[in-house]
């Protein structure tokens, strides 16, 4: 808290001081249409139109006490990265500023998109209570919001991209015995 503190009361800028971040001390989930708006022109300037969904996206708060007096804390500018805040605050702030920002452009791009398969596999003719053979897994189709949140790899994204191989319903697979 005494880092946001710092980022939210303003920082030297050399040219400037001014305040990173907005209040930081709320639940709300709320940002200010003119904040939505410059999140919106940033991922479409930075990630691309398709990272952009047609409508902007807001969310409700889950909390039932929240307190929500102020809008959801966000960078006051968000065409200010972290990357040109490195020779101006020290390593903890530049991640949290990061942190705060990367969360806040995420809020407003567009889903990841996962393909899912599943496949069970049981000996025909398998009666109640046979073994049940189960496998399943996603491939990454869209990184969308995962580009921002998850680095441009996408890693730590739902899903490790392996997927079974494709079966059709009711074809035969034979087990395969390793010794």
């Amino acid at each position: 808290m005494e880092i946001a503190q710092r980022l939210y009361e303003g920082v030297d800028l050399g040219d400037e001081t001014a305040g990173l971040v907005t209040y930081m001390r709320t639940d709300s989930t709320a940002m200010a249409k003119t904040a939505v708006a410059q999140a919106r022109a940033v991922v479409r300037r930075t990630y691309g139109g398709d990272c952009v969904p047609a409508k902007p996206r807001t969310f409700r708060t889950r909390q039932r006490h929240a307190q929500e007096a102020h809008e959801a804390v966000r960078p006051t500018d968000f065409a200010r990265t972290p990357d040109e805040l490195e020779r101006r605050l020290d390593r903890a702030a530049v991640q949290l500023y990061g942190l705060i920002r990367n969360r806040a452009l995420a809020s407003q791009m567009a889903a990841a998109r996962f393909d899912r398969v599943g496949v069970e596999i049981a000996p025909e003719g398998t009666q109640a209570g046979g073994v049940v053979l189960a496998a399943g897994g996603s491939k990454m189709v869209f990184d969308g919001h995962l580009r921002v949140w998850c680095g441009d790899s996408g890693r730590d994204a739902e899903g490790d991209g392996s997927v079974p191989p494709a079966l059709a319903e009711r074809e035969p697979v034979e087990c395969a015995q390793n010794n």
